[in-house]
């Protein structure tokens, strides 16, 4: 193969359009980010913060149910039907129906407990977001997954643009800009994208026992991954809200004016889970586990070492980028966003080998590797505040991650030990 088709393969390639996808995404939230810490200061902007977790917390369970499985189903077999990727994304209708509902209701109840009046435009705009946002997940999951990649990136493109436009509408005119209007621009966003592919959508016929069997193949698949989340993103949310309630939305802001920064190396994160189930799937499928294996350390190799010096360079140089991004009074809170760069290392090549156990459908192991880590975060949370205030809720974060890490590699170097020494068996008993 020349120079320029091997440019052009990857240039068309899976994980160049999810990588094209995720910047842009990344960027996006990154941009809304710096407007509302500019626009709100930085305690209104940690209860933006704190609603934007509890809209992704949501969110969460169902990713898991429905498009997980799908991601690495989809590689397992050389071709899956329409009414099979249809039924999913109408399943995720429903669950971002009941996603919205929830979110309304937790928001009330967080509103009411702070002893705040319930905000009724506040409440609507945010159950629009979480209802739009969960749906355009699903669909963009979908289009992943059927290698429809170029309508996938097409359609965040579109919003970007949309977005964009009514934002700097809304600065120029005499309209307040505070979280509900932002809130509310999120949502309507990704509905009005929508809109297209859910036309298009009623013209496939998925039969009844299509759900029934697509429910049946996840929750097998899910079932532990679903046990995994709430351990894994509720006790990392838990830390968030722990923080809000005993150290102040302050807290909460200056941690998070710090991931919204490193967010920009979700490039590489979320990237990953558009191609590489998939890819992980067919390896295994023409390879077994230890083709398996070697392709999660070709891609380890080549995504550890680049997020690793984008994580260097911004640790260096915090305090100017948060003082140029977000303004001069974020600065100081450059030591957390080095802290919290480490979490974002460690997550992201305990993601890639997450990969392997999720391949072999051995999520239980998951599981019982993350039980370990949300035991000791949660022990850790009250002594490292109390020890370290703000930065100790960081540094638990990085702790819940790390030994996360270490539990899956090690289950799975035990794995292939075994996995050898049973090879190694077969062949003496073949001599």
């Amino acid at each position: 193969m020349s120079f320029r088709a091997k440019l052009i393969s990857k240039l068309t390639g899976d994980s160049a359009f999810s990588i094209a996808d995720q910047t842009l995404l990344s960027g996006l939230n990154f941009l809304v980010g710096v407007l509302a810490a500019r626009v709100l200061g930085v305690e209104d902007f940690g209860f933006f913060a704190l609603i934007l977790i509890i809209v992704n917390l949501t969110g969460s369970a169902w990713e898991y149910l429905l498009t997980t499985p799908m991601m690495t189903l989809a590689g397992s077999r050389p071709k899956r039907s329409a009414a099979y990727f249809q039924a999913v994304l109408r399943l995720g209708l429903i669950a971002s129906i009941i996603g919205a509902v929830s979110v309304a209701a937790i928001v009330a109840l967080l509103l009411v407990m702070r002893s705040e009046p319930v905000s009724a435009s506040l409440v609507i705009a945010v159950t629009v977001l979480a209802f739009g946002q969960n749906l355009l997940s699903k669909l963009r999951a979908m289009l992943f997954a059927c290698r429809r990649n170029a309508r996938a990136l097409t359609i965040d493109v579109v919003r970007f643009l949309l977005l964009g436009l009514a934002i700097a509408i809304l600065l120029a005119g005499p309209w307040t800009v505070d979280a509900t209007a932002l809130f509310m621009l999120l949502g309507l966003s990704c509905i009005v994208v929508l809109i297209p592919d859910a036309i298009a959508s009623t013209r496939v016929r998925v039969p009844a026992a299509m759900y029934r069997n697509v429910l049946g193949r996840h929750w097998s698949f899910a079932k532990w991954l679903l046990l995994m989340m709430a351990l894994m993103m509720g006790q990392e949310q838990l830390l968030w809200l722990i923080a809000g309630f005993q150290l102040g939305d302050a807290a909460v802001g200056a941690l998070r004016v710090g991931q919204y920064l490193l967010g920009t190396t979700h490039v590489i994160l979320y990237a990953l889970e558009y191609f590489m189930p998939r890819n992980a799937a067919e390896h295994h499928q023409a390879g077994g586990e230890d083709r398996l294996r070697d392709y999660l350390v070709r891609q380890t190799t080549i995504y550890a070492t680049v997020l690793g010096l984008i994580l260097i360079v911004v640790a260096i140089f915090a305090e100017p980028i948060l003082a140029l991004v977000f303004g001069p009074e974020y600065a100081e809170f450059a030591v957390y966003t080095r802290i919290l760069a480490i979490y974002y290392f460690l997550s992201t090549i305990r993601s890639i080998w997450e990969r392997y156990l999720r391949t072999i459908e051995r999520t239980d192991l998951l599981f019982w590797s993350f039980a370990v880590s949300a035991a000791g975060a949660l022990a850790m949370i009250y002594p490292a505040m109390a020890i370290w205030g703000t930065a100790g809720v960081a540094w638990t974060i990085v702790a819940g991650q790390a030994i996360a890490l270490v539990l899956i590699l090690l289950t799975i170097a035990a794995r292939s030990v075994k996995l050898s020494a049973a090879s190694s068996e077969i062949a003496a008993a073949r001599e």
